[in-house]
């Protein structure tokens, strides 16, 4: 058992992983395969009533379906993240820690001393693993083994986003493609929920789920984990790892086979959508760097609706963030859009 120290965090987060709370690790004493690559189970959502790979409702029969599963798979390792409860060696569907991990000893258990959202869940998974890839698996998904050789192969871009498919073994529309609003839309900006290509791009990987290259990860930041509406960090992990001159690819290497329709994400204008605005949408690149201009305040100020004092701080912290990584900028939002609109505009007519 190890116990981890807390971190603490203010503001736009400027190096990877600030703000992790403490947490205890079990378990994940044995190496199981030799591909480089670890599982991360995520933590349900506490209104999720989740059925794992045998249709049981968690506890530790379904759970040791999983594991029996993800093992099959050939991964190095299963890092699965349990959500806090009362007892220290007990998960919040009851099941006893100390025990499957005697009987998993390739499954690192990490109880979470309170929720995390799930880009924090990624980042502390990134933190955990020490392969050069992991893959993020939600619970309620499967994944369908790959042939060896094939996670690494996939794992070329920064994030490999995986074909989804439900038990009829139909395809969902995983794919995300960012486009610009022409309308009075509040941000201008906007994604349109798409087919997956096999090769092609996709903004995000829905759900967070896929292989990301643990390195590069680390090395673009991770998910800000400041931003606690799901859409808006996803959104803003995307346009970030785009933007700086990474890749998310979706590969049909990568197959996950669904319970249920992927949900509709949660999309207000919130606090949260005020820190991805300022940080993604705002930033202007001229002569190979991207500063936030002060002409920029005013409009920020009155879409807001907060006190001045209050708007000048969120301004503040993020021309600071941008400054700081003012020359990781490969291009800005607008011109991402219009060149992936010509992109996919050149694919479909090759």
């Amino acid at each position: 058992m190890r116990v981890s120290a807390a971190r603490v965090m203010s503001g736009i987060p400027t190096t990877f992983n600030e703000g992790l709370p403490p947490y205890t690790v079990i378990g994940g004493k044995e190496r199981l395969g030799r591909r480089g690559v670890s599982a991360v189970l995520l933590c349900p959502e506490p209104d999720e009533n989740v059925r794992d790979a045998d249709g049981q409702t968690g506890g530790e029969t379904g759970r040791a379906a999983v594991y029996r599963r993800l093992a099959e798979c050939g991964f190095d390792f299963v890092v699965s993240l349990e959500a806090a409860t009362a007892g220290a060696d007990a998960a919040a569907d009851g099941a006893n820690i100390g025990e499957l991990a005697a009987a998993f000893p390739f499954v690192s258990f990490i109880l979470l001393k309170e929720r995390l959202n799930i880009g924090r869940q990624i980042n502390l998974a990134a933190t955990e693993t020490r392969e050069p890839f992991f893959l993020v698996l939600r619970r309620g998904y499967q994944v369908l083994p790959v042939p060896p050789g094939g996670l690494v192969t996939a794992g070329k871009p920064l994030c490999t986003a995986p074909f989804i498919y439900d038990r009829r073994y139909s395809a969902l529309p995983v794919g995300a493609a960012p486009a610009l609003s022409t309308g009075k839309r509040r941000s201008g900006f906007r994604t349109e929920r798409t087919a997956p290509r096999d090769g092609g791009k996709t903004l995000f990987p829905v759900g967070g789920m896929g292989l990301y290259h643990r390195e590069r990860f680390i090395r673009l930041g991770g998910f800000d984990g400041t931003i606690e509406t799901e859409y808006w960090q996803l959104m803003d992990f995307g346009l970030r790892c785009h933007a700086w001159g990474e890749t998310i690819l979706c590969d049909k290497t990568l197959k996950f086979i669904s319970d249920r329709d992927i949900p509709p994400y949660n999309i207000e204008f919130d606090r949260h959508y005020r820190r991805f605005y300022l940080k993604n949408l705002s930033p202007v690149f001229r002569f190979d760097a991207a500063h936030l201009p002060l002409r920029r305040f005013p409009h920020f100020l009155i879409k807001s609706g907060l006190a001045p004092t209050s708007a000048w701080d969120e301004f503040a912290q993020a021309r600071a963030w941008v400054s700081k990584n003012t020359y990781r900028w490969k291009l800005d939002s607008r011109t991402l859009v219009e060149n992936w609109a010509h992109d996919e505009h050149d694919e479909k007519h090759d």
